[in-house]
């Protein structure tokens, strides 16, 4: 094999071939790592994608008769952490969403969830939605990360 490969009217390096295939796997390779990351985790029947770093899982129960599942995770490193609630919905949606409005909570969409989100206490966002007739609700920081990862980006990454 020569050092020079002929392709139409083209005289290309054998190396720069190589050098180019080797560039573009550890291009591919970075990109499954940045967006590989985290964990699948199921809360009363709706999937959710918890990011890398909360690593510690808590199941928050109460006594009731409804299907009714809560889950913390927190991040060891930092301290933050991820609270998601997911009860079996049985009420008429708009009443909900009228609750929610009234408490002075903002209509919003994230990662395609039609919900309601307000600030809440200690720098932490709250957003509620319906997901296949089960009732969401998640408290995350208002900011996550070391690069400023606002709430919402937060919630699409977990929203699944």
């Amino acid at each position: 094999m020569g050092d020079i490969i002929k392709i139409g009217d083209f005289d290309i390096s054998f190396k720069l071939i190589v050098g180019i295939l080797v560039a573009i796997i550890i291009i591919l390779g970075l990109m499954s790592l940045i967006t590989g990351g985290g964990n699948d985790f199921t809360v009363n029947g709706v999937s959710f994608h918890i990011p890398d770093g909360f690593d510690e899982v808590t199941k928050d129960s109460l006594d009731t008769d409804t299907d009714f599942e809560e889950y913390t995770f927190k991040n060891t490193k930092n301290h933050e952490f991820i609270r998601i609630s997911v009860v079996d919905f049985t009420k008429d949606e708009s009443a909900m969403y009228d609750y929610f409005k009234q408490k002075g909570y903002k209509q919003e969409t994230i990662d395609g969830k039609n919900g309601y989100g307000a600030m809440g206490p200690g720098l932490r966002y709250g957003y509620c939605y319906i997901d296949g007739g089960k009732y969401v609700v998640m408290d995350v920081p208002w900011v996550y990360d070391e690069e400023g990862m606002q709430h919402d980006k937060l919630i699409s990454e977990i929203i699944k």
